[in-house]
């Protein structure tokens, strides 16, 4: 995998991407991660980013953001390790 330079961030390509995206969507799956990135689609269409359960804390919400953000950190260091 292609790294930009000077830097150990690995560069997401059209090739690596997909198989990158279908790992990161498992994983958060697994450790009930997703709610955080899943986008909200009206009946029109519209996308929207997704919003804080209105059963949870916004704390506890700020806490599950954070935990999906390391688990994508941590799955595109463990593509740049390929």
């Amino acid at each position: 995998m292609e790294s930009s330079s000077g830097s150990s961030m690995v560069k997401l390509t059209s090739t690596n991407y997909s198989i990158w995206r279908s790992m990161m969507e498992d994983l958060l799956y697994c450790r009930d991660l997703y709610e955080p990135i899943e986008p909200i689609i009206d009946g029109s269409g519209n996308i929207s980013k997704p919003a804080k359960p209105e059963n949870m804390e916004e704390k506890d919400w700020e806490k599950l953001k954070r935990k999906t953000l390391g688990d994508y950190s941590i799955g595109v260091a463990k593509l740049a390790q390929t």
